[in-house]
């Protein structure tokens, strides 16, 4: 009588079949108190036999899991609304990638033509600090729409053969001028022994922007220097790329801070540079998508050297061509 009627059939024919066969039997029922109550409880039942193996009874131990099974429900939907969040979110920023890039294309194109027009009642000026914040804003969006690309796992790794030599020279050469201006010295060297890399060479080029970028933001004076070398170590072979600042260097407490998203060494409304925090996120999780990891030594007031280890996803388009070069500014 103190059976809910909601446990099913299936369960008690489990049950008998299992005890019948001289096994014991674990399941769980839910049943009703006397009161009306639903409860779950855990039963274990054992057969009884006498000397002769025939069967006299049956013993069981029972326990009440009624919170433990409502804890494990709210536990399953408050994962499903976090992941449901997780999806909108995903959505709205894909959506928002063509209503917001549209709109800051048209900006920037009509600044560029005010930038190049005459210089009236200071015109130029003005163009200038709009094109300028334009350009802060079309990064800090680019961004975060790349983060959530990585976070909804819409980032699939491409296997293309290039030479990180002549990637290293492309994605430097305009960060020559960007240093120059700081007064900066800035330099890159390449090993003689050029090698054909198997990698996805868009990552790759994003991860050298990032962390260029920033050494020079964190630099007043001194210098950035970018070292590509090749690795053949037991249990690794590939690339090893080392930038190298003499900035504002960063403490063994932010070390860990720095690769969470929208985090910084210096953060609050009293912050000395600009960004959304996300740069070195992304370089980190770029890193581990292409099966390699990504190193920090610094120390603050003397500078700092990110290191990347990328692994060959394929040795077989490997060949050499002998060529190296050393460039600085």
């Amino acid at each position: 009588m103190f059976q809910s009627g909601l446990t099913p059939q299936e369960v008690y024919e489990d049950l008998w079949a299992t005890l019948n066969a001289g096994h014991p039997w674990r399941g769980e029922f839910l049943n009703r108190k006397k009161d009306g109550t639903l409860y779950w409880e855990e039963a274990r039942i054992a057969p009884l036999t006498d000397k002769a193996g025939n069967g006299i009874g049956f013993v069981a131990v029972k326990t009440d899991i009624t919170e433990h099974k409502q804890l494990i429900t709210d536990l399953t939907h408050e994962k499903e609304r976090a992941e449901e969040a997780d999806r909108l979110k995903s959505i709205f920023l894909a959506n928002m990638s063509h209503e917001l890039r549209t709109p800051m294309n048209i900006i920037l194109g009509f600044t560029e033509l005010m930038r190049e027009g005459d210089d009236v009642d200071g015109m130029r000026e003005m163009a200038e600090l709009v094109h300028n914040g334009s350009m802060r804003l079309m990064d800090t969006l680019n961004l975060i729409l790349e983060l959530s690309r990585m976070e909804s796992g819409a980032v699939s790794v491409g296997h293309d053969c290039f030479m990180p030599a002549s990637v290293l020279e492309q994605v430097l050469g305009p960060y020559a001028v960007k240093a120059a201006e700081k007064g900066l010295q800035f330099a890159f060297h390449i090993p003689p022994d050029e090698r054909h890399f198997a990698s996805d060479e868009f990552l790759v080029r994003e991860m050298l922007h990032n962390l260029v970028d920033n050494a020079i933001k964190f630099t007043d004076r001194g210098s950035v220097t970018v070292d590509l070398q090749w690795r053949s170590d037991p249990g690794f072979d590939g690339c090893e790329i080392r930038v190298t600042d003499t900035g504002i260097g960063i403490s063994a407490e932010q070390k860990t801070l720095i690769f969470e998203p929208f985090r910084q060494a210096s953060e609050g409304y009293t912050r000395k540079f600009d960004g959304a925090g996300l740069g070195l996120s992304l370089c980190r999780k770029y890193c581990e998508l292409l099966g390699g990891w990504l190193e920090v030594q610094s120390t603050p007031g003397a500078g700092s050297m990110f290191t990347v280890f990328l692994p060959s996803l394929s040795t077989d388009a490997s060949s050499s061509t002998g060529r190296g070069s050393s460039m600085a500014v």
